[in-house]
Order: C-alpha cells, then sequence, then structure tokens
C-alpha cells in the first residue's frame, strides 16, 4: 500500500475512536499511536522493525492530528 494512504487511514480510525467514546482531547495521542501501530504492521513479514519505521509512523501520525486540526480550524468547530 503506497505510505500517503496511510494518513487518511489514521484519520478515520482516530475519528471511529472518537466516536466510540475516546475523549477528544486525547485523539493526538491516538493518532499517533495508530501510526506506529500501522508502521510496524506495514513492516510486513520480514520480522524487523527499525527505529526508521517507528519514526515513519510517529510521521503520519503527527500528520493526521495536524490534518484534523487544521481542518477543524478552517470549519471554525
Amino acid at each position: 500500500m503506497p505510505q500517503e494512504t496511510y494518513i487518511p487511514i489514521i484519520l478515520a480510525l482516530t475519528e471511529l475512536a472518537k466516536r466510540m467514546g475516546t475523549p477528544a482531547r486525547l485523539a493526538p495521542v491516538a493518532a499517533i499511536v495508530l501510526g506506529v501501530v500501522m508502521a510496524f504492521l506495514s513492516a510486513g513479514s520480514s520480522g524487523t522493525f527499525s527505529i526508521e519505521q517507528a519514526l515513519q509512523g510517529l510521521v503520519w501520525g503527527l500528520s493526521a492530528s495536524g490534518l484534523w486540526s487544521g481542518g477543524k480550524a478552517i470549519i471554525g468547530k
């Protein structure tokens, strides 16, 4: 799966977690955790998970979190 598709997936899963009862203030933390988990899962069957992959997951989570807060600021909610 192309790396560009992970951010919208993380964003959608974070929104789903919020709708299931996760407090909104924990949404950025949830996005970061989901990003690292997605990076771990994308490592595949190679069995190796490097610090670079963990940092990539962190970037995905931070990007999804920023996308959410930026969109919220534009809409004005």
